[in-house]
């Protein structure tokens, strides 16, 4: 099981949060892997792309820090980000 199996589904953003979240990632952005690329490779930081996905961002902080990273379950969180920020 998954995490968004685990979770369920995400909860809808008011009108401000969204507003909020979008004019957050416009400043926040980093050079990070991507799982869903497959241009990316996890061991190749040359490969990897600047982003703003709030769970990329993380789980490159995790990644820094030492902490595994399951990264399937990261593509599943970045892609219910990108989903809820259009």
């Amino acid at each position: 099981m998954n995490i968004a199996e685990q979770t369920g589904p995400v909860p809808t953003l008011g009108a401000q949060a969204l507003a909020d979240l979008r004019e957050r990632e416009e400043t926040a952005s980093s050079v990070v892997y991507d799982p869903r690329d497959p241009s990316q490779r996890v061991e190749d930081a040359g490969t990897w792309k600047r982003c703003s996905n709030e769970a990329l961002l993380l789980a490159d902080a995790d990644r820094r820090a030492g902490i595994a990273v399951r990264w399937e379950d990261v593509a599943t969180l970045a892609a219910m980000w990108d989903a809820h920020r259009r």
